[in-house]
This record gives C-alpha cells, structure tokens and sequence, in this order.
C-alpha cells in the first residue's frame, strides 16, 4: 500500500514465486517505489525486520518501523 495526503492505493501485487526469496521481492518493490518528498515510514510486521530490507528501503528514503 502507498500512501499520500490522505489516499491510499495498493502499490503492488506480485505472484510468490519459490525461484526468488521473498526478502527478494520485499527489496523489488522498495527499489521500485518513488523517493519521497517528505520523511517516509515503511510499516510492517515482524517478518519483514531484516538488514537487506531495512537498508533497501533506507537507501529510498523510507524509515522502517515494525511490530
């Protein structure tokens, strides 16, 4: 989900594939999302706390925060 003043869109769908990691495809989609304009966070589960990812989005800007 990308979210901005107020709307919401779903950013992106994409089929698991068991060829790539899906920390993989987390890192995919970061690399594709738009630099924000303004400080970013990145909310997610727990699952999604790992060093690639963090480091990924962090390179686009985003902040990451987890539960």
């Amino acid at each position: 989900m990308l979210s901005c003043n107020g709307i919401v869109l779903n950013y992106a769908f994409v089929m698991y594939n068991k060829s790539i990691s899906k920390i993989d495809i987390v890192q995919n989609i970061a690399k594709e999302l738009p630099v924000p304009p303004v400080m970013f966070y990145f909310f997610c589960d727990c699952w999604y706390v790992s060093e690639k990812i963090i480091n990924t989005f962090a390179v686009k800007g985003f902040h990451t925060i987890s539960v």
